[in-house]
């Protein structure tokens, strides 16, 4: 009877064992499988470590599906969506370094520029804008023309508002694109929540329940996401064109330029859109084969001042701040800017009509607001002697030179580098 029951029992044991063994192979397959596809994942999945993991974002507001503007597709990326999911939920930083080159200061110019600066090219047909350093920046405008109309500047798409989101794009590619857990074949995942979190934008926030002092995030605004999709498409229609120089062991090499700007690629599922995988075009391949990347620090408080209330301080910082990356390679910080010249490469207009009444106390008010968000290192000073009780002083204003310097900060991650790459 023991002998019998002794079998029965190794009978059960065999029968429960060998599904058990089955299961754990079959286990141990899918980790392997997974170590082939994502190492990362996968070994933290099989060791129990779960803090390397990327985190998700919660979910947000879904972006309505008429609204969802339709883009030129690039080569898809099979791991799109999870370049995306890597994407650092929050980030504090103070500064972001961006690309500081001809070409960036040709695209800024371009954004800015009045529809009377643009001309119509003979030849292609497109809109065309000739920079000041040179460097030709052409415009495709899209089949669909209640998105962007033909002529830049007469789109409700503004350009200050664009510039901001453009600098913010190349600035978080410049700090991704060495990292293979958030960028693939030169582009680098980034969602739009982090575009507007960047330009200071406030979520939308809904009290708990009627009559409750508490109130809780609903995420972004889809009108506020929507202009960000917008602005994409936007800048994903420029092309540069002209000469590049690139120096190199003290010779100048020169490059026939015929590229995008910028390169966007729309990653959806479904109707809604998850991000955007982003890079410049191929003009950065220069610079990057040449060991030429010159970079800009700029102020988290730069992106969010207001493109439309604040758009003369806005125009003045971008361009103080390729002014300030420049002199980085003399140290001379002192060197003054004529006023005249200060809003020309700001790519301000001049209202000599009311140039003393209102245009004159207006820019001052921009410099000062600079210096109180610490854009600024030190208040502007005017070096001429202005008389403003003379009847016609406002050309003597616009003649007068004036000291804008750098934060201490910014002058010091310029010049604690051993080596300023050279720029033309």
């Amino acid at each position: 009877m023991k002998l019998q029951a002794f079998k029965q029992m190794d009978l059960k044991q065999y029968r429960y064992e060998q599904p058990l063994k089955l299961l754990a192979l079959i286990y141990l397959l899918l980790v392997l499988v997974g170590i082939c596809f994502d190492p990362q994942v996968a070994l933290a999945d099989f060791g129990g470590n779960r803090h390397s993991l990327p985190v998700t974002q919660p979910h947000l507001t879904e972006v309505a599906d008429d609204n969802i503007p339709a883009f030129y597709p690039l080569p898809a990326l099979s791991d799109a969506h999870t370049l995306l999911a890597r994407v650092p939920h929050v980030n504090h930083a103070r500064y972001l370094s961006l690309p500081n080159f001809r070409e960036d200061m040709a695209m800024r110019e371009a954004l800015l520029a009045t529809p009377a600066q643009w001309q119509q090219a003979s030849a292609s047909g497109l809109s065309c804008y000739h920079a000041s350093n040179a460097l030709h920046v052409y415009y495709q405008a899209g089949e669909d023309p209640s998105q962007v109309c033909s002529m830049p500047g007469q789109s409700k798409i503004t350009g200050d508002s664009t510039l901001l989101t453009a600098r913010i794009l190349l600035g978080l590619w410049n700090n991704r694109h060495t990292d293979p857990q958030l960028s693939a074949h030169g582009l680098v995942a980034i969602k739009v929540e982090e575009i507007l979190a960047w330009r200071g934008i406030q979520k939308h926030q809904r009290i708990a329940y009627p009559g409750a002092s508490k109130r809780f995030s609903d995420g972004y605004q889809s009108k506020q996401k929507q202009q960000i999709h917008a602005e994409l498409l936007h800048l994903s229609r420029y092309t540069l064109r002209g000469q590049q120089y690139i120096r190199q062991q003290g010779q100048v090499h020169v490059n026939a330029l015929n590229t995008p700007y910028m390169h966007v690629q729309q990653v959806a599922q479904g109707h809604k859109i998850t991000g955007y995988l982003v890079g410049p075009g191929n003009w950065i391949a220069s610079y990057q084969s040449g060991n030429s990347m010159f970079l800009s620090s700029v102020e988290r408080q730069i992106f969010q001042l207001h493109p439309r209330n604040d758009y003369l301080a806005l125009r003045l910082a971008f361009y103080l701040v390729e002014h300030w990356r420049q002199l980085a390679r003399s140290g001379d910080y002192q060197h003054p800017l004529q006023m005249a010249q200060l809003l020309s490469a700001s790519m301000i207009s001049v209202d000599k009509a009311n140039l003393t009444s209102r245009f004159v106390p207006r820019i001052e008010a921009a410099l000062h607001k600079l210096y109180a968000q610490n854009i600024l290192g030190q208040p502007a000073i005017c070096l001429s002697q202005l008389d403003t009780n003379k009847a016609h002083w406002g050309n003597e204003w616009l003649a007068s030179y004036w000291r804008l310097l750098p934060p201490d900060d910014i002058m010091h991650a310029y010049t604690s580098r051993k080596a300023l790459p050279a720029y033309l």
